[in-house]
């Protein structure tokens, strides 16, 4: 709530705006003119808390200037500006859907809390909890770039969503002999992209952006992966090596992509078209059951099952902890960056259990010699 008060023989008014104290001379001695300033100042209040405060009445209530800009504009100056076609792709998703949210194309300055709870509400509705957090970190980067377009940050005090039973699943990895059925019907793309990622532990996008230069040999090095920027240096098999030589088309070159077509879909942030051709091939195989077709795509949740393509990844994962390789250098292999990561990753077999259990001491053996 506003005052005044009297310093100097002039009369004050003050307030509090988003937290912070705000105090201004009226540079009135008549106490009936200091209150019909302090009365200007409880409407500009007023408005405030009803969310209606404009950009001529902060900046008179504060003195601080704001700088004019449109919603639409600086979504597109925002994106220009990212020198990565990766984060740029990931960040293009969020401007397309904040501007359907926002179609009258507001002023920075005008956005409420409230809508962007609104738009993060929308979101989750259609989609998992992860996604929802994705959209509020985007967001929240947005607005931090702006700043000076705004009289608060909207975007300050939105918590995080939380994952609910629906969102859950347990991640698992495939057995060998799974693996093999789905080599076994799988096109010439999938049979390579699925043996490269048991091997190397690359996820559907890196796979699908490798370029021929990345295979030198027998070796496949990727020098930095999209989603973490981890290394990534493999020795294959010499079967594997030769199976993904034969997919390299005719006469490309050392930057061109060894599948074209699989390459478009992750360039242009679409590797969900991707998960769901890989998703059909489980169920051909009999590893998954019939989608419904509910939840799918882009536009609606997407169902969750214990088996996906980032499953070989729990897989060779997992095959290498049950085979005794140190978790350091599983966590270098596959670039991990903490052991919490990784023990998400990590299915320990009920074969290597067993193992561990026959190395402990027979305490129900007497010892020797007595």
């Amino acid at each position: 709530m506003a005052w005044k008060y009297k310093r100097g023989g002039v009369w004050w008014i003050g307030t509090r705006a988003n937290g912070k104290l705000i105090q201004h001379s009226t540079g009135e001695t008549d106490k009936a003119k200091a209150e019909k300033k302090l009365a200007t100042l409880e409407l500009m209040e007023r408005a405030q808390r009803a969310s209606k405060l404009d950009r001529q009445f902060f900046e008179a209530l504060t003195g601080s200037q704001i700088e004019v800009m449109a919603v639409f504009g600086a979504l597109d100056t925002w994106i220009a500006e990212m020198r990565s076609p990766n984060t740029r792709a990931n960040y293009k998703t969020f401007a397309a859907q904040f501007k359907a949210a926002m179609p009258h194309n507001p002023s920075l300055a005008d956005i409420t809390h409230e809508q962007v709870r609104s738009f993060l509400a929308a979101v989750r509705a259609e989609k998992r909890a992860s996604t929802a957090n994705l959209r509020l970190k985007q967001a929240k980067a947005f607005f931090s770039r702006f700043r000076g377009a705004l009289r608060r940050d909207p975007t300050e005090g939105i918590p995080s969503f939380k994952e609910d039973d629906a969102d859950a699943v347990d991640r698992q990895p495939f057995e060998p002999e799974q693996i093999r059925k789905v080599m076994a019907i799988a096109s010439p793309f999938w049979r390579s992209a699925a043996a490269l990622a048991f091997y190397s532990g690359l996820r559907l996008s890196d796979v699908a952006r490798l370029k021929v230069a990345q295979i030198k040999g027998d070796k496949v090095e990727v020098a930095k992966t999209v989603k973490t920027g981890a290394a990534i240096n493999v020795k294959l098999p010499a079967s594997i090596a030769a199976m993904i030589q034969e997919q390299i088309p005719a006469g490309a070159k050392a930057g061109d992509y060894v599948w074209p077509d699989q390459a478009k879909h992750a360039v242009n942030n679409e590797v969900t078209n991707l998960s769901g051709q890989f998703a059909t091939l489980l169920e051909s195989a009999g590893l998954r059951p019939k989608q419904d077709g509910a939840g799918n795509g882009k536009t609606g949740r997407r169902n969750l099952h214990a088996l996906s393509f980032h499953s070989l990844r729990h897989s060779l994962i997992s095959a290498l902890a049950n085979a005794g390789v140190n978790q350091q250098t599983v966590k270098q292999f596959v670039g991990h960056a903490s052991d919490r990561v990784n023990d998400i990753y990590t299915h320990i077999g009920q074969e290597t259990i067993d193992r561990a259990v026959a190395l402990l001491p027979d305490i129900g053996k007497p010892r020797a010699g007595k």
